[in-house]
């Protein structure tokens, strides 16, 4: 039995075996944070373990359109609830009043927890704490993700 969880949990094929458009949303009611978080975004997982991530992330004086591309690593796939890694290959940034930044080198910038059937879930945004060093001292930010397949 423990091998057969462990091979699901390994496989990305029995994991995600189609692509998956997610959207990533907050409550408007949410206060403005001291370091930049993803507000709203668009996230394509897809079945060959890749993903792209387009997102605006804001801060109380700042807002920062964010194009992402990289790999996704599966840690848990149990009773139909998927637990993604995002990796970030590319990391392309647009400010409204800097010149844009591109970033070329692997980091983990969040973490999706997906429930298959419903294609409900969330998204766990931890780019920008651990940019911070440690610095940052409030709770990661949690997203609702909502996300249907795609053929």
């Amino acid at each position: 039995m423990l091998l057969i969880i462990t091979l699901q949990a390994c496989s990305r094929a029995s994991v995600l075996d189609h692509n998956w458009i997610c959207q990533i949303s907050i409550p408007e009611s949410e206060k403005c944070q001291s370091i930049l978080v993803i507000k709203q975004g668009e996230l394509l997982l897809n079945h060959d373990g890749t993903f792209k991530l387009d997102a605006f992330f804001e801060a109380c004086y700042e807002k920062v359109k964010v194009m992402a591309s990289g790999i996704t690593q599966t840690h848990i796939a149990l009773n139909h609830i998927v637990e993604i890694e995002l990796t970030a290959e590319t990391i392309q940034q647009d400010s409204s009043h800097k010149k844009g930044k591109r970033e070329n080198h692997p980091r983990t910038i969040g973490f999706v927890n997906l429930e298959r059937q419903s294609g409900r879930g969330s998204y766990s945004d931890v780019w920008e704490a651990i940019r911070m060093k440690g610095l940052y001292q409030q709770p990661i930010t949690r997203r609702a993700l909502q996300c249907k397949p795609v053929e």
